[in-house]
């Protein structure tokens, strides 16, 4: 069954109210596109606000990485299920003595 578009009639009100949100949330991503510039020269404002920016303490710190020891580890492979020795020589085809490089990578 194909269905006539033409006749449908247009809602102003709800498309209205999606363009805005999506103007808006647009505006939020992407402000270098709708700021308004300086007529004459710099726009020192807008400079400081970068600026502040660049230099405020809410900076990203990465996860710290943790290394576990080598009793952890023999500990891990004698106690799991799933990753244990009997699965690295005969799931994985690693030879006894190859473990410790496995271990180690």
């Amino acid at each position: 069954m194909i269905l006539d578009r033409r006749n449908k009639k247009f809602n102003s009100e709800n498309n209205t109210t999606g363009m805005g949100q999506q103007l808006a949330i647009d505006m939020k991503n992407n402000p270098h596109l709708y700021n308004t510039y300086a007529n004459q020269g710099v726009d020192f404002l807008y400079l400081a606000k970068l600026f502040g920016k660049l230099l405020s303490k809410n900076k990203y710190k990465a996860d710290e990485i943790k290394i576990i020891t080598y009793q952890q580890l023999d500990s891990l492979l004698s106690n799991d299920k799933i990753l244990n020795y009997k699965n690295l020589k005969e799931g994985f085809d690693i030879p006894e003595a190859y473990f410790g490089l496995f271990t180690d990578y």
